[in-house]
């Protein structure tokens, strides 16, 4: 029997704080790539894997969508993020490896391909819906010239591929755009420079939770994880300088 999709960092209230912080980081250039890609305000748009719902709220505003749902496979960060949700946007339980059951004219998903074991099926899933403008976005590689990020992000490697998932997985998106069905408009790679502080505070929250899996017990002794923690939150911490080097890669791609 093929092993369940499972989000690496998972969705207890520590997760849900991660998010909201990767929201704050990520959400301006998440924001500034969707509307160049759209041509006007959606009827309906619909993020895959939302969440709590922070990045559906940012879409609803800067898009003046008619209607925003959020379809995340996690009932504990459904209810969290139902909590004063505004009017016009929903939450909804829903596993988005199966079908979408909601009409979007426009589908975002963004860090989600990435925890999938079988990406191009969800995306021939989401082929199905139609019309449809799609907008991808994954991690290529991430990099720092600090030690102990590097080490972190060799960690965060392991674990998802012993869970069958791909950290890299943006090299590869629009090839698997293209795998299948999709009619692959726009596909390219910027580098972010986000500040050391800024990323090791989602570090920091994310190791507890990691260092459960089984295989890092495996590969990395307690006391390198106990090491790997007190560092990150002194980083977190610090009005260091530095730069951690995140190249994303971004599809924009339409139903053929």
């Amino acid at each position: 029997m093929q092993k369940q999709n499972s989000y690496t960092f998972g969705d207890n209230d520590r997760a849900a704080e991660r998010l909201y912080w990767l929201s704050c980081t990520f959400d301006a250039e998440t924001l500034a790539f969707v509307k160049r890609a759209v041509r006007r305000a959606p009827h309906c748009c619909v993020d895959l894997g939302a969440g709590p719902g922070f990045l559906s709220r940012s879409l609803h505003r800067a898009l003046e969508a008619e209607r925003t749902v959020g379809l995340e496979f996690s009932q504990r960060f459904v209810e969290y993020g139902q909590r004063d949700l505004p009017a016009g946007i929903a939450l909804i339980q829903h596993d988005v490896t199966t079908s979408l059951p909601v009409a979007g004219d426009l589908v975002v998903a963004r860090f989600l391909l990435t925890h999938l074991r079988n990406p191009l099926a969800a995306l021939r899933i989401w082929r199905a819906s139609e019309p449809l403008l799609l907008v991808l976005e994954e991690l290529v590689q991430m990099s720092a010239d600090v030690p102990v990020l590097q080490r972190y992000y060799e960690l965060v490697a392991t674990v998802q591929r012993a869970a069958g998932q791909d950290m890299h997985i943006g090299s590869r998106l629009g090839g698997l755009a293209a795998s299948a069905g999709f009619a692959v408009e726009s596909h390219s790679v910027q580098r972010l420079e986000l500040p050391i502080p800024v990323m090791a505070r989602l570090h920091a929250l994310n190791l507890p939770t990691l260092r459960q899996q089984p295989v890092v017990a495996e590969q990395f002794a307690e006391r390198e994880l106990d090491a790997m923690q007190l560092a990150l939150e002194e980083l977190a911490s610090e009005h260091t300088g530095g730069c951690v080097h995140v190249d994303m890669a971004r599809c924009r791609a339409v139903t053929a």
